[in-house]
């Protein structure tokens, strides 16, 4: 779109009656030659009762569509002003609201008002095709990198810089007074800067978990975490749990859980995206050996999706996250394995 022609310290009188209809409006000779050209507008005022514009009750914006000499053609009563009549007076070119919205549409506009070429810019011909593709998203028609799950954008936008600057670190577990444990037989946790760990020790039945059980952690309806796990000795008939859940995993021996939870599962040598609403569980066996890679959730208000790395490994329909807390959990089920996972930061958005 076109903004409005201006001049600085544009100010003209106006001679003679109007009416708040008149749409001719009559300056004092020469007086047109100092405006910009059209269209554009113009605050009329009584400048010699009220030097000050803003304290004359009959202040009006008027838009000035030709000029003629020194004859202005107009439409009355804009940005919210109401026509009245006016004898003389003064107008000014002055900045107004109309102006400010008008640059400010002009910034979002996506129709390259200023005809642009594909030469003028070189190979990038245009964003979408150069930027977009490398956070692993896509551009809508307002310009804005769309958020689509389905491709690596969070992640890339995570690893390269929410991690690397831990700007956006909402907690780890090591900081806040409201961190939780519970251990059986051999069962320990401990923790270090930004990191977590829990283990069974070597003692059959042995459990430990590490939970942040705080209101003001609970999850949301929508909402991203992003935690970097590292497993050693998982084997055999053992179960690990990382993630969130509204239950206390305490005393959990299988992966199955119908509370509301979202997260990974570790039992009998495998690995399983897993999640629940309250009533019902989805499970997804996992096509992978090992596990240190971060692990992100994505909650958007109709699914979950699970990553590992930059690599989508799982899509659920069935869950719900109000209520559920960050949780890691050990049991080794009766083997004496001293079965161990660490955490290293989760994020909050």
């Amino acid at each position: 779109m076109a903004l409005d022609d201006t001049k600085n310290f544009c100010k003209v009188s106006v001679t003679g009656s109007y009416t708040d209809t008149d749409t001719s409006i009559t300056l004092v000779s020469g007086d047109g030659a100092k405006l910009p050209i059209p269209p554009f507008n113009l605050v009329w005022y009584d400048e010699t009762n009220y030097p000050d514009v803003v304290s004359d009750p009959n202040k009006e914006i008027i838009r000035v569509t030709a000029i003629s000499t020194d004859t202005l053609t107009v439409v009355r009563g804009q940005e919210g002003t109401t026509a009245v009549a006016h004898t003389d007076g003064t107008m000014i070119n002055a900045l107004t609201e109309k102006t400010i919205d008008d640059i400010n549409a002009h910034i979002i506009d996506t129709s390259n008002p200023h005809n642009v070429t594909a030469a003028q810019v070189g190979a990038i011909t245009k964003v979408e095709d150069d930027i977009a593709p490398k956070l692993g998203g896509n551009l809508n028609s307002n310009g804005h990198i769309v958020i689509d799950s389905d491709n690596a954008i969070y992640n890339n936008i995570i690893n390269k810089i929410i991690v690397p600057l831990r700007r956006f670190t909402i907690f780890s577990f090591e900081t806040y007074d409201f961190v939780k444990t519970a251990v059986s037989g051999s069962g320990a946790v401990g923790q270090s800067f930004s990191s977590s760990v829990v283990h069974t020790g070597t003692t059959a039945n042995s459990e430990a978990l590490e939970y942040l059980n705080s209101a003001a952690q609970s999850l949301g309806s929508s909402i991203h975490i992003l935690m970097y796990l590292y497993t050693r000795a998982l084997s055999g008939n053992t179960l690990g749990f990382m993630g969130v859940s509204s239950k206390l995993l305490s005393a959990q021996t299988s992966r199955v859980l119908t509370d509301i939870h979202a997260g990974i599962f570790y039992e009998d040598g495998k690995y399983y995206a897993s999640s629940a609403d309250g009533t019902n569980q989805e499970l997804t066996e996992l096509s992978i050996t090992g596990f240190s890679n971060y692990l992100h959730l994505y909650y958007d208000g109709s699914k979950v999706r699970f990553y590992v790395g930059n690599t989508l490994v799982a899509t659920h329909t069935t869950y719900a996250v109000a209520g559920a807390y960050p949780q890691i959990y050990v049991n080794d089920k009766g083997t004496g394995v001293n079965t161990v996972l660490y955490w290293y930061n989760f994020y909050r958005r």
